[in-house]
């Protein structure tokens, strides 16, 4: 089975300021684009591996090319990978 790696980003809570809380952000947390590697391969399964920094994707996409270009012929995500939602209407969905 091949796999692919490329990056991808969440928005997560990256801090918290309590003076900062109120009705609809009671733990006064701060959101931000947090990014991680994605393996994914052809029948759309999916895991979440090394967390890449705070940032948009696009800021380390060099970085999971490298990555990508680089991974030994049958590599598998081992269990420092987490796997995720597989890609929707692939055939792992």
């Amino acid at each position: 089975m091949t796999w692919t790696i490329r990056a991808t980003d969440f928005e997560e809570v990256i801090g918290r300021n309590p003076e900062n809380a109120d009705f609809s952000n009671p733990q006064g947390n701060y959101y931000g684009l947090v990014s991680y590697l994605l393996a994914e391969n052809e029948n759309g399964t999916r895991f979440l591996g090394r967390h890449l920094g705070d940032g948009p994707a696009e800021d380390f996409a060099g970085y999971a090319e490298e990555v990508n270009k680089n991974l030994l012929s049958g590599w598998t995500p081992d269990a420092t990978w987490n796997e995720t939602a597989p890609c929707y209407g692939s055939a792992a969905w």
